[in-house]
Protein backbone atom coordinates (compact mmCIF):
# COMPACT_ATOMS: atom_id res chain seq x y z
CA UNK A 1 0.00 0.00 0.00
CA UNK A 2 1.27 3.45 -0.85
CA UNK A 3 0.32 7.02 -0.09
CA UNK A 4 -0.60 9.33 -2.95
CA UNK A 5 0.72 12.84 -3.16
CA UNK A 6 0.56 15.35 -5.99
CA UNK A 7 3.00 14.31 -8.72
CA UNK A 8 5.43 16.87 -10.11
CA UNK A 9 4.22 18.85 -13.15
CA UNK A 10 4.61 16.89 -16.37
CA UNK A 11 4.94 13.52 -14.64
CA UNK A 12 3.49 10.75 -16.75
CA UNK A 13 4.47 7.72 -14.67
CA UNK A 14 1.36 6.36 -12.93
CA UNK A 15 3.44 5.91 -9.76
CA UNK A 16 4.90 9.42 -9.77
CA UNK A 17 4.22 11.14 -6.48
CA UNK A 18 3.54 7.92 -4.58
CA UNK A 19 5.27 7.58 -1.23
CA UNK A 20 5.86 4.05 0.11
CA UNK A 21 4.82 3.56 3.76
CA UNK A 22 8.42 3.01 4.99
CA UNK A 23 9.42 6.41 3.59
CA UNK A 24 6.39 8.01 5.19
CA UNK A 25 7.27 6.39 8.52
CA UNK A 26 10.82 7.72 8.21
CA UNK A 27 9.51 11.25 7.68
CA UNK A 28 7.41 10.91 10.83
CA UNK A 29 10.39 9.67 12.82
CA UNK A 30 12.60 12.62 11.95
CA UNK A 31 9.84 15.23 12.12
CA UNK A 32 9.91 17.73 14.93
CA UNK A 33 6.13 18.09 14.67
CA UNK A 34 4.21 15.90 17.13
CA UNK A 35 1.03 16.54 15.11
CA UNK A 36 2.67 15.22 11.94
CA UNK A 37 3.94 12.14 13.76
CA UNK A 38 0.46 11.41 15.12
CA UNK A 39 -1.16 11.94 11.71
CA UNK A 40 1.32 9.67 9.92
CA UNK A 41 1.01 6.97 12.59
CA UNK A 42 -2.79 7.15 12.38
CA UNK A 43 -2.64 6.87 8.62
CA UNK A 44 -0.25 3.92 8.64
CA UNK A 45 -2.18 2.06 11.34
CA UNK A 46 -5.79 2.84 10.42
CA UNK A 47 -6.62 4.98 7.42
CA UNK A 48 -4.55 3.36 4.68
CA UNK A 49 -6.45 0.10 5.00
CA UNK A 50 -9.87 1.74 5.09
CA UNK A 51 -12.28 0.61 2.39
CA UNK A 52 -15.81 1.79 1.66
CA UNK A 53 -18.65 -0.50 2.78
CA UNK A 54 -19.91 -0.86 -0.80
CA UNK A 55 -17.90 -3.57 -2.58
CA UNK A 56 -16.59 -3.09 -6.11
CA UNK A 57 -18.74 -5.99 -7.29
CA UNK A 58 -21.89 -4.14 -6.25
CA UNK A 59 -20.80 -1.03 -8.13
CA UNK A 60 -19.96 -3.13 -11.18
CA UNK A 61 -23.44 -4.67 -11.07
CA UNK A 62 -24.82 -1.13 -11.19
CA UNK A 63 -22.79 -0.35 -14.32
CA UNK A 64 -19.68 1.34 -12.93
CA UNK A 65 -16.76 -0.44 -14.56
CA UNK A 66 -13.37 0.04 -16.17
CA UNK A 67 -11.39 3.14 -15.19
CA UNK A 68 -14.57 4.76 -13.86
CA UNK A 69 -14.86 2.04 -11.22
CA UNK A 70 -11.42 2.89 -9.85
CA UNK A 71 -12.27 6.58 -9.86
CA UNK A 72 -15.55 5.95 -8.04
CA UNK A 73 -13.92 3.74 -5.40
CA UNK A 74 -11.13 6.26 -4.76
CA UNK A 75 -13.55 9.18 -4.51
CA UNK A 76 -15.87 7.19 -2.25
CA UNK A 77 -12.97 6.26 0.01
CA UNK A 78 -11.95 9.90 0.40
CA UNK A 79 -15.56 10.99 0.94
CA UNK A 80 -15.86 8.46 3.77
CA UNK A 81 -12.55 9.47 5.31
CA UNK A 82 -13.52 13.15 5.06
CA UNK A 83 -16.89 12.46 6.72
CA UNK A 84 -18.91 13.55 3.66
CA UNK A 85 -20.88 10.29 3.64
CA UNK A 86 -21.53 7.35 5.94
CA UNK A 87 -21.74 3.66 5.03
CA UNK A 88 -25.53 3.75 4.65
CA UNK A 89 -25.37 6.65 2.20
CA UNK A 90 -22.58 5.40 -0.05
CA UNK A 91 -24.69 4.32 -3.03
CA UNK A 92 -26.75 7.51 -3.02
CA UNK A 93 -23.52 9.53 -2.84
CA UNK A 94 -22.02 7.64 -5.80
CA UNK A 95 -25.13 8.20 -7.91
CA UNK A 96 -25.21 11.89 -6.96
CA UNK A 97 -21.52 12.42 -7.71
CA UNK A 98 -21.13 10.16 -10.75
CA UNK A 99 -24.68 9.78 -12.08
CA UNK A 100 -26.59 6.54 -12.28
CA UNK A 101 -25.47 3.92 -14.78
CA UNK A 102 -27.54 1.39 -16.70
CA UNK A 103 -26.18 -2.08 -17.38
CA UNK A 104 -26.64 -2.96 -21.05
CA UNK A 105 -25.62 -6.59 -20.74
CA UNK A 106 -27.50 -9.27 -18.85
CA UNK A 107 -26.00 -10.51 -15.62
Amino acid sequence: MTVGVDPPPGADDKNAGVVPPPALAAVALVSESPALRVAVESFLQDWRRFRPATPAEQLMALGYDGPLLGEVLAALRWARLDGEVDAAGELAWVEREFGSRQRTDSL
